[in-house]
C-alpha cells in the first residue's frame, strides 16, 4: 500500500511539472505571435499581396493625337474611396512626372491616416 502511495505521489508531481511546462509553453507562444503580429508604422507587411490583372489600372486611350489617361476610381486596401478622382490629360513627359508626382503624394497621405 505505501508503495502505490508513493508512485501516485510521483505522478502527481510529474503532472504538475507537464501542467506548469504547458503554461509557460502557451505564454512563450502567446508572445510569439504578439511579436509577430505587430507592424511598424509606414512599412508594408513583408507578404504583400499582389493586385489582380485590370484592377486599380489606369484606362488609357488615344484622343485626337493626345494620350488621356482617366482614374475611374481610387480605394484603399481598407476600404476607403476618394470621392472625386480627377481627369487629367498628360500631353508632356514633365506634366507626367508632375501628375504622378501629385497622385502619389495623395495616396500616401490617405495610407498615412488609414495605418
Amino acid at each position: 500500500m505505501e508503495a502505490q502511495t508513493r508512485m501516485n505521489q510521483k505522478f502527481e508531481s510529474l503532472f504538475t511539472q507537464m501542467v506548469e511546462e504547458s503554461k509557460e509553453m502557451k505564454s512563450q507562444i502567446t508572445k510569439l505571435t504578439g511579436a509577430l503580429a505587430v507592424q511598424e508604422r509606414g512599412k508594408f507587411p513583408s507578404q504583400a499581396q499582389s493586385n489582380f490583372t485590370g484592377q486599380h489600372m489606369a484606362q488609357t486611350s488615344n484622343s485626337e493625337g493626345r494620350n488621356i489617361k482617366e482614374v475611374n476610381a481610387i480605394t484603399t486596401r481598407s476600404g476607403k474611396s476618394l470621392d472625386e478622382p480627377s481627369r487629367t490629360t498628360v500631353t508632356s513627359i514633365s506634366q507626367q512626372r508632375y501628375h504622378l508626382q501629385r497622385l502619389t503624394r495623395q495616396r500616401n497621405k490617405v495610407l498615412a491616416t488609414t495605418f
